[in-house]
């Protein structure tokens, strides 16, 4: 039987048109819970497409919760219902024709998970120690760090232009060993040290400046040193800036430091207005950075990080653009779920603070 030279037309559009959408289509596999917390689930999956949202809701509603577009997971939902069951999918999607709007391609199957139970805990017996000093150098060292391996302290320190580190006793407060992470160089200056441990390795960072030049050229360092062979990375170079920090996010280090606006080579036109935090490769170097702006009318002094599990909690002294109002300085805390910057607010109003820090 002969099909009509129409109908052959027409089926063969068809065809083409089953096979273009079958080439776009992408599928999401694999989607799974990470972590869970009284308001919080973290989830993963595996695809291959350009950009990912999550689409969920509560079991017991019909009411649904788009995230925004991420380009991977893991990818963590925030701000949920203790104790109460949620159902997600994860969509794969691509630009649409005017290249900003994104449409789905794919779609995983329905996954059913729960958040945890609030579980209040009470801090009793809290005991600290009187002020003590820690008997590395004779003389002074500049901005101090601490951080935990194994059983005991690492007490990371600048003297006389060059970094140690000191494993102490933490409760006798006995040096067992002081050695050498990085050298002193002429006419540099090392300030702002911070440091955190990943496994094997203590990851440090410090804003480090030539004494002898005119222009204003504070930047942020960055170095690890394995504490067993006492081996050194090259300090690497990360960006301009006068404070930074440093924190252990997902097993990696991540960056931290008061970001600018306007160009380096003008004082005048350089305002700090942001804090920026970045996850630091040893291979790719420091990826993109992401920017959390505490108000138009504050500019941050200081910010510091603290790993949460799934998220990370950072802290920032904030001071006012007002002229005449320098004093009133206010902490802020904002937290961060790889992707995000959320739930900022106030945590002290104004009054004369340090620099912070968190544990």
């Amino acid at each position: 039987m002969r099909v009509p030279h129409a109908a052959s037309i027409i089926l063969i559009l068809l065809v083409a048109l089953v096979s273009c959408g079958a080439a776009q289509a992408a599928s999401v596999e694999n989607v799974r819970l990470l972590a869970s917390a009284p308001t919080h689930l973290q989830v993963d999956w595996q695809g291959q497409a350009s950009a990912y949202r999550i689409v969920y809701s509560e079991a017991v509603e019909a009411q649904q919760h788009t995230t925004s577009p991420v380009r991977q997971g893991p990818f963590t939902l925030v701000d949920l219902v203790p104790e109460t069951e949620y159902i997600l999918k994860v969509q794969a999607l691509e630009p649409g024709p005017e290249g900003d709007a994104f449409r789905v391609i794919g779609e995983s199957q329905t996954l059913q998970v729960a958040t945890g139970p609030w579980q209040p805990r009470e801090w009793e017996d809290l005991l600290r120690w009187p002020s003590r000093h820690v008997p590395t150098f004779p003389g002074d060292t500049a901005h101090p760090a601490i951080a935990a391996y194994k059983d005991e302290l690492l007490v990371v320190e600048c003297y006389e232009g060059a970094i140690y580190v000191s494993q102490i006793n933490p409760e006798t407060l006995e040096v067992h060993s002081t050695k050498l992470v990085l050298p002193a160089e002429e006419a540099l200056s090392r300030t702002d040290l911070d440091a955190v441990v990943i496994k094997d390795a203590l990851w440090v960072t410090w804003v480090s400046e030539y004494t002898n030049v005119a222009s204003y050229n504070p930047v942020q360092m960055l170095t690890s040193y394995d504490l067993k062979t006492a081996a050194m990375s090259e300090p690497v170079k990360l960006h301009r800036t006068i404070t930074c920090g440093l924190v252990a996010f997902n097993g990696q280090p991540w960056a931290l430091w008061r970001g600018t606006e306007g160009s380096a080579t003008q004082q005048s036109a350089t305002v700090f207005v942001s804090i920026q935090l970045a996850r630091y490769n040893p291979l790719t170097g420091l990826q993109e950075p992401e920017g959390w702006v505490c108000g138009s009318k504050v500019r941050p002094m200081y910010g510091s990080a603290v790993d949460l599990g799934i998220e990370l909690f950072l802290a920032s002294l904030q001071y006012p653009t007002k002229p005449g109002q320098a004093g009133r300085r206010t902490l802020w805390g904002v937290k961060y779920n790889g992707q995000e910057f959320y739930g900022s607010r106030m945590l002290r109003g104004p009054g004369q603070y340090s620099s912070p820090t968190g544990a």
